[in-house]
């Protein structure tokens, strides 16, 4: 049974000297609740804290990319998290963006856009068989997510491997980053994906501030690879080598 959030998220925008809003609905429906992993989801996390995470996250993605503008945030009336037996992992860049990995009832979750309303769907599956602190896990992932309903995507075309860096981004930089993650200046390349790329543009928005929001921004029409080299005067593989020099004659130093 679903659950509705009645607290709602106010985005207050400017527009030509005067402030419009816009509001967020958040609900929770556990559509695994008779399954081990829906039952550990209710007992270890609960829809009440879910549902507080999703707001919370939402707060935290407007901040960090600056969403303060009409002209860079989606329209966007309700995110809702489904906990479902099977969920299996959006590869594609669309509108539905995979989270995590894995495939069928391994998968972990992904997201999508309808009519104006975002969804999260998590793999009950995954929720029963992961070893470890759930509730962290799933706030994480609520996190990822979260970015991944807010962010733009080139339309289609920005490398799935930085879209999944930029959600993971931004658990790391709300501490939600689990302990088993990479090193800074670990991993081979700049879009390799998950806590690779977020290590590396938490390297990028260190030396040139506001870097993952003006990237975002450059995103809404269309992806170029460019868009690197016009934000820092370097292209993707010249940063991330200069950021793996720079973290390993740091770590020397230490």
């Amino acid at each position: 049974m679903m659950h509705a959030f009645f607290c709602f998220l106010v985005f207050l925008c400017a527009v030509q000297g005067t402030l419009t809003q816009q509001e967020v609905g958040f609900a929770v429906v556990n559509n695994a609740a008779t399954t081990p992993g829906g039952i550990r989801f209710r007992d270890e996390v609960g829809e009440c804290y879910a549902k507080q995470t999703l707001f919370d996250s939402c707060q935290q993605v407007w901040a960090i990319f600056g969403l303060y503008y009409p002209d860079y945030i989606k329209i966007i009336n309700n995110v809702t998290l489904y906990v479902g037996v099977g969920v299996g992992v959006d590869v594609g860049v669309g509108v539905g963006v995979g989270v995590g990995v894995g495939v069928g009832d391994l998968g972990v979750a992904y997201t999508n856009i309808s009519n104006g309303n975002g969804e999260i769907h998590l793999s009950a599956n995954y929720i029963q068989k992961f070893s470890g602190d759930v509730k962290a896990e799933v706030t994480g992932k609520i996190y990822e997510a979260m970015t991944h309903i807010w962010i733009w995507n080139g339309n289609g075309k920005a490398p799935k491997g930085l879209l999944d860096g930029i959600a993971c981004y931004v658990r790391l930089k709300t501490n939600h980053a689990p302990s088993n993650w990479v090193k800074p200046g670990e991993g081979s390349f700049w879009d390799q994906g998950g806590d690779v790329t977020a290590r590396f543009l938490e390297y990028c928005e260190r030396v040139h501030s506001g870097f993952v929001a003006k990237l975002n921004k450059k995103m809404k029409d269309g992806y170029s690879y460019s868009y690197c080299y016009e934000l820092t005067g370097k292209t993707w593989p010249e940063l991330f080598t200069e950021y793996k020099v720079k973290v390993k004659s740091l770590a020397l130093e230490s």
